[in-house]
């Protein structure tokens, strides 16, 4: 006789995936990784980039306070309009993301974190990239990390801690969110005609302004860009399908950090490749981070 589930079993079997307790490393390192991202666009924002934010700016005060100051949270709209006032921002954003990286006081690190970069962001959303959208919402969902971290310089002598678990929903609200957004990417190119066609890549490298560098001679051919159209949409439905079964993850992590890295190569999206190759880091299992660290250890 044929044995059907009940109730009960399908509700210990969601308790069991989301609430059973793990290990942390995965997660910990991807609050290293994330604090690292936010330590970088911090850097970059007190550079060259300051001035598309600046009161007499780019997008000036005026322009921001006609147009969106009304519409969109930042706490700049309950500062003074100076540059002092930005640095103050980018201040308490530098000490949260070096926190969030160093393992002190994670969650509400990354909570500064998530305040502050929503409050930079949405002082000027004109400039952004889809990199700046990804790793935000990495700050927020690691507000509700577990707490028992490890990568903490509060325990130096114990950075790794097998004992540490706790609740592993957080991460795969990573993991789903990461396959969604490839699997929105498919979506969207397979509408595209020239996806459809094998043209897209041809079109995309002869774009001047988005080039990193120009495409070799001997790649300036027709069954390359149909390869590489073709094949950034295999990768991208593997991400999102493929990755989940055990036997492919790594294979397909491995073409998706290499897609990631051929286009920061030929492309000036380099901030999203890294996020993107940092947020694919979810999918690495506790046990495969042990064996990279005690391989490092060696040398």
């Amino acid at each position: 006789m044929t044995d059907f589930i009940t109730l009960n079993q399908l509700l210990q079997s969601w308790n069991d995936f989301f609430f059973e307790n793990q290990s942390t490393l995965t997660i910990s390192v991807l609050r290293l990784l994330t604090g690292i991202l936010v330590l970088i666009e911090t850097w970059v924002w007190q550079g060259k980039n300051k001035i598309l934010l600046q009161p007499e700016g780019w997008f000036g005060n005026d322009d921001y306070k006609r147009n969106k100051k009304d519409l969109r949270f930042s706490l700049l709209n309950y500062l003074p309009p100076t540059t002092a006032s930005l640095n103050q921002v980018f201040g308490i954003q530098f000490i949260a993301g070096l926190c969030l990286t160093l393992g002190i006081l994670p969650n509400l690190s990354a909570f500064v974190c998530f305040v502050t970069l929503v409050s930079i962001h949405n002082r000027n959303i004109y400039v952004l990239s889809s990199g700046d959208t990804v790793y935000r919402f990495f700050c927020l969902f690691l507000i509700f990390s577990p707490y028992d971290a490890q990568l903490s310089i509060l325990n130096p002598k114990h950075l790794f801690r097998p004992e540490a678990t706790g609740w592993p929903w957080t991460l795969i609200m990573i993991q789903l969110f990461m396959a969604n957004i490839y699997a929105k990417n498919v979506l969207f190119k397979l509408k595209g005609e020239w996806w459809r066609d094998g043209s897209a890549t041809q079109k995309v490298l002869k774009v001047r302004i988005w080039n990193r560098r120009e495409l070799p001679k001997a790649l300036d051919r027709t069954w390359f860009f149909k390869c590489t159209t073709y094949g950034t949409i295999a990768i991208e439905a593997a991400l999102f399908s493929l990755i989940w079964i055990e036997e492919f993850r790594l294979t397909v992590l491995a073409m998706g950090v290499l897609l990631h890295i051929g286009l920061w190569i030929f492309l000036r999206f380099g901030f999203f490749q890294l996020t993107m190759i940092f947020g694919l880091s979810a999918f690495i299992t506790p046990k495969e981070y042990h064996l990279f660290f005690e391989w490092l250890s060696h040398f």
